[in-house]
């Protein structure tokens, strides 16, 4: 049985909450190399309606491979496998929920080098989607990620 999954309403108001948030806490950022915990996807992407429903088809085990490149670490000792959503794949996906162009990123071989490029361009379809300016974006998630380092440091 095929399922169609759910495409979450990416507007303005959701686009505003994910450029407040946190580097730290963010649904949106580009490591490439790392695979998360779906319940950690579906905390960072809540401020902006996005749920178990719409990212579950991502969530999988990751096998280690033969080689020490393609070995997956957990607090830095090697496992067979790793169930969670890889952070290339939320990015892909993402991406098309809200329009992003990453198909200009193909020719990048590196997954962070990808991944940094592909968070960009959906940071700026983000702030084109919210209406504002990538700087503005980019003064927002500064500001998010100064309360948030303020919160810790209290905790």
């Amino acid at each position: 049985m095929n399922k169609e999954v759910e495409i979450p309403e990416i507007g303005k108001e959701q686009a505003l909450a994910l450029l407040n948030q946190s580097y730290e806490d963010s649904f949106i950022f580009g490591s490439g190399h790392d695979i998360y915990n779906m319940k950690d996807y579906i905390t960072w992407g809540k401020a902006a309606g996005i749920g178990k429903k719409h990212i579950q088809h991502m969530n999988q085990k990751h096998y280690s491979g033969g080689d020490y490149k393609s070995t997956i670490f957990v607090e830095g000792k090697p496992v067979e496998y790793l169930e969670g959503i890889d952070n290339k794949a939320i990015l892909s996906w993402f991406g098309g929920v809200i329009g992003a162009d990453l198909a200009q990123h193909s020719w990048i071989s590196g997954r962070g080098t990808w991944a940094r490029n592909a968070t960009a361009t959906i940071y700026e379809r983000l702030c084109e989607i919210a209406g504002i300016t990538v700087e503005e974006g980019n003064s927002m998630k500064a500001k998010a990620t100064e309360e948030y380092n303020a919160r810790k440091e209290e905790e």
